[in-house]
This record gives C-alpha cells, structure tokens and sequence, in this order.
C-alpha cells in the first residue's frame, strides 16, 4: 500500500507542480493499492491529467484520513453512532 498526504511543494504555485506531478506519476504505474488524501493533493490529481482510475482511493480527507487508518477515533463517525 501507498500512502501520500498532501503534495510535494507547493504544487498550486506554478514551477512548483513538477515533484508532486512526478509522483503521482510513479505511484499511477505500480501495482500497489494507493490511498491518496488532502484536498491540495486532490487538486493536483486533476491538474496532472492522470487518470484518476490508476489510484485506489483519492480522498480530500487528509489529516482526519490518517487518523482513521491509524484506528483513532473521529468526533463526527462517534457522533454517528
């Protein structure tokens, strides 16, 4: 499993994409399940033109997303229950 929180840089910032880009491009060609979170990270899927399809998961959860996978509880699935 893959996991990436946020991009690499600023990748917003014109220039400052190529990181994140290469990436994402490297984690679109393996055969490993990847979970992808944060709303920037996000972003720049779409901006990489990448098929979105290549990624397992792609959550604009960042933080709260990590928690859940480290098995800590979230106030707002408790408040579900």
């Amino acid at each position: 499993v893959i996991y990436m929180k946020g991009p690499a840089g600023d990748a917003a910032e014109k220039g400052f994409e190529k990181a994140t880009f290469a990436l994402l491009k490297a984690i679109s060609k393996t055969k490993a399940y990847s979970v992808l979170g944060g709303g920037h990270l996000s972003d720049a899927i779409g901006k990489s033109k990448i098929n979105k399809n290549k990624f397992g998961c792609i959550s604009l959860s960042g933080g709260a997303l990590l928690s859940y996978i480290a098995g800590e509880k979230l106030p707002g699935l408790e408040a579900l229950k």
